[in-house]
């Protein structure tokens, strides 16, 4: 028999959670009992990933931020401590990715997609 972690109850950031793998995560987190703050650029996503989850019977928490800077990722763990009470779970999905060569890229945009990945 494996071991399972138990998962009912705990909390989570799910960043880059209004779409894709994210949301997904978030969706699978919150129909185990997590608690889940979903974070990432697009408040409407964001929005419409919590409503979904709270239609399922899970609980969500929409916090637009930008996982690039500092002060927004500290935000976002003194939030979950605030509404949640806790921290147990970080999945980090934030990602930006500009196709191309290395050395077509600009560096404004390789600087974001260093900060943000």
């Amino acid at each position: 028999m494996r071991n399972q972690m138990r998962l009912d109850g705990k909390t989570a950031i799910v960043n880059g959670a209004g779409t894709g793998l994210g949301r997904a995560v978030a969706l699978a987190l919150a129909a185990k009992g997590v608690r889940v703050l979903i974070c990432g650029r697009r408040p409407g996503k964001l929005e419409a990933v919590a409503a979904e989850i709270a239609a399922a019977g899970g609980t969500a928490w929409a916090v637009p931020a930008d996982v690039s800077r500092e002060e927004a990722v500290r935000m976002l763990v003194a939030r979950s401590a605030e509404r949640f009470g806790s921290l147990d779970i970080v999945i980090n999905n934030a990602a930006v990715f500009e196709p191309g060569r290395v050395v077509e890229t600009s560096l404004k945009d390789w600087n974001e997609q260093i900060a943000v990945n």
